[in-house]
């Protein structure tokens, strides 16, 4: 298998891809494991509903004759993946590992806002 070109990769995140692992390649189509940012609107994460958490995705990317990017499908995120990002949401935050976006605190992730605007739950740290 070729390995996906860098002009390919540094294209995907307007696709919302955050990440990409080619698993497989059928002639111009890489098959592989993405992340994308899924917004969690959820009752139970009260002053969290809203935020955006990377989700793992299926992807696979059309490309013309290996070199530029033709087509991107991305697998819809099933309603088990939704409800397990929000559960680890809320694990994290009764965990109190969710700190400020300082970062002067032993949590593991932060809230940053990214160059959109948006809320995004981030790992800092591995405890």
């Amino acid at each position: 298998m070729k390995s996906v070109p860098d002009s390919i990769m540094k294209s995907l995140p307007k696709y919302g891809i955050t990440a990409f692992t080619p698993l497989s390649q059928h002639d111009d189509v890489f098959y592989g494991q993405g992340t994308c940012l899924k917004q969690l609107n959820h009752p139970k994460l009260g002053e969290l509903s809203g935020i955006f958490v990377e989700i793992p995705v299926d992807v696979s990317l059309r490309t013309k004759d290996q070199k530029t990017l033709d087509n991107v499908d991305i697998k819809e995120t099933s309603d088990e993946d939704i409800e397990e990002a929000v559960s680890h949401v809320l694990r994290l935050k009764r965990r109190n590992q969710i700190g400020p976006a300082n970062g002067h605190s032993n949590a593991t992730h932060i809230i940053k806002t990214d160059d959109m605007g948006r809320k995004v739950l981030v790992r800092t740290r591995y405890s």
